[in-house]
């Protein structure tokens, strides 16, 4: 079931973004061109999470990693709606259900629901993370009809690219901040590090 979940996460961490800010009005976690998420709706989709997951010991991170990727995912979901929008790719409650049908025949509500909450998605958020998933699709064959997979997915991350270029990302810094580098939320100097240090593993030569 987690496995299930970290497939459709992964589909939005092909992206880049960029734009870094405090969001200064109280109550407000995060603002996406205008589109907002407060700091109440953040804290219900926290309490989803740990509701589901703290009776088995096994919360999917600590309560800033949490907040931190339930941000990410409104995020990725307001420029992708946006982007899609912006190709005259339309995504239906339909398709969303349909996607949603296909992987309860699997897993049934409830583990439906602990599967989100394992990949620190709230069980009300299902359906948007299903509509990241299509939308992410949908861009790729728009704009690559007759690519391949590969060439798909690589067309529609730049375009995604692009439009977070051209967008204007809060967050409130009670969260961290939005660091472009490494593409989250997050303490820019502990981002950054861990990325230098990775890089320079990249680099070693192969014995």
């Amino acid at each position: 079931m987690k496995k299930l979940f970290k497939a459709l996460v992964a589909v939005t961490a092909v992206a880049a973004l960029s734009g870094c800010a405090a969001v200064q009005q109280s109550g407000l976690a995060a603002d996406v061109n205008g589109v907002q998420i407060s700091t109440d709706a953040l804290a219900a989709q926290y309490k989803e999470i740990a509701d589901l997951t703290s009776p088995t010991g096994e919360l999917p991170g600590t309560p800033v990693e949490i907040n931190r990727s339930i941000l990410l995912t409104f995020v990725y979901a307001t420029l992708l709606d946006e982007l899609a929008a912006d190709l005259n790719v339309s995504i239906s409650e339909a398709e969303v259900d349909r996607q949603r049908r296909e992987i309860l025949g699997n897993l049934g509500e409830e583990g439906l629901a602990m599967a989100a909450a394992s990949s620190a998605i709230a069980p009300s958020q299902i359906d948007t993370q299903l509509r990241i998933t299509i939308a992410f699709a949908k861009i790729g064959n728009k704009l690559a009809p007759a690519g391949l997979q590969a060439e798909k997915d690589a067309i529609a991350r730049e375009a995604l690219i692009k439009k977070a270029a051209e967008s204007k990302i809060v967050i409130s810094p009670r969260y961290g901040e939005w660091v472009q580098e490494g593409l989250q939320v997050g303490n820019v100097s502990e981002i950054l590090s861990i990325s230098a240090a990775e890089l320079a593993l990249l680099q070693q030569p192969v014995e």
